[in-house]
């Protein structure tokens, strides 16, 4: 999972990418991509759960502040997120 926000944060910049929208696009499909595989949910340590989760949530903020038309998507994505932790700290 680190290595894949890496790749969003590294990889997904805008030379590289010829549209703006689709870069953005991008960015928040890998959060939610990340999201609803479990993954950082089933996280063994909660220090890296809680790293991973921090990276998560800046790059949906940034996303939210860079386009308005990204912003609820963005809002619901932080909201499920924090719904699936909460999910699996009740488990703990």
């Amino acid at each position: 999972l680190e290595d894949l926000l890496a790749l969003v944060e590294t990889r997904m910049v805008h030379s590289q990418v010829d549209d703006e929208k689709q870069l953005y696009f991008g960015r928040v499909f890998a959060v939610i991509v990340i999201l609803r595989s479990g993954r950082l949910a089933t996280l063994a340590s909660g220090i890296q759960r809680m790293a991973l989760l921090q990276k998560c949530v800046a790059i949906l903020a940034t996303m939210m502040e860079k386009k308005s038309y990204l912003a609820e998507l963005c809002a619901h994505t932080i909201v499920e997120l924090m719904q699936q932790l909460r999910d699996v700290s009740e488990y703990e």
